[in-house]
């Protein structure tokens, strides 16, 4: 049984009584434990609305119409919200696009962590400080005992979004679906960042959902491949088969648009 599998998935937005507009329509692809599923597409192809359905965390007048997400064998669909606290989080977290905008702009990089600590056990003996500053330091970001007590403005994108990431780990996620994480960071911190959550997944033997519309990220990290264009799942397989020879045509419109030296 996989990890994690989704099945005919119909999300819709409700204008009104009488009208609603479906956003995701039968969508249909599983998650394998300690995998790496890149799902590409183009703004507003539906990505981040299945990451936001899984989460539970659809936005106001946007609901779940038919289908099922289905976690270790549990329907998320059908899932009361108190089961879905425990899961939401804890076993499978998110991190989303802009790391500014989730983080606490008034707390300290480590009080933010620390308060993530406790909501799994109280800090017994102060140990949880040591802890953090060791995050900090796998996740690459330089004076980790400096960076604890700075706040989210002294640091910068490509420090926030491993900040972030560090956060989500904390609880040890079964899965961990990262939403465009390397948006508007130089190249070289977006391998970084890359090259570190494809490490985890060994290290940690999670499972990495990599939302983006960079083929190339996709290319190098991912195991799998889902393709999406307004709403529906086009073609998905494993990564090699669908770039060396794509089936749909909004495939090979993708990766005739990507830039070559």
């Amino acid at each position: 049984m996989s990890l994690l599998e989704i099945k005919d998935l119909v999300v819709s937005a409700i204008k009104n009584k009488e009208e609603k507009v479906d956003i995701l329509k039968g969508v249909t692809f599983s998650l394998e434990k300690r995998e790496v599923l890149g799902i590409v597409g183009e703004s507003g192809s539906g990505k981040t609305m299945t990451a936001l359905s899984i989460m539970g965390l659809l936005p106001e007048r946007v609901y779940v119409t038919s289908g099922n997400i289905l976690f270790s064998g549990q329907d998320l669909i059908t899932a009361k919200e108190s089961d879905m606290q425990k899961i939401r989080g804890k076993k499978i977290s998110m991190i989303f696009q802009d790391p500014q905008s989730s983080l606490n702009p008034v707390m300290s990089v480590g009080n933010q962590m620390l308060e993530m600590f406790n909501t799994l056990l109280p800090d017994f003996g102060g140990k949880r400080k040591k802890q953090i500053i060791e995050i900090l330091r796998k996740m690459g970001i330089p004076d980790p005992e400096r960076r604890y007590n700075s706040f989210p403005h002294e640091l910068s994108g490509g420090m926030n979004q491993r900040v972030m990431i560090g956060m989500m780990l904390i609880k040890k996620p079964k899965i961990l679906i990262a939403d465009e994480p390397t948006t508007a960071l130089d190249v070289t911190i977006e391998k970084r960042i890359l090259t570190r959550l494809k490490e985890l997944v060994g290290e940690l033997g999670i499972s990495l959902v990599l939302i983006t519309h960079n083929l190339g990220l996709v290319a190098e990290h991912c195991d799998r491949v889902v393709v999406m264009n307004e709403g529906q799942i086009v073609e998905a397989g494993d990564v090699f088969q669908i770039f060396e020879a794509p089936s749909h045509p909004y495939t090979r419109k993708l990766l005739d648009e990507v830039p070559k030296i």
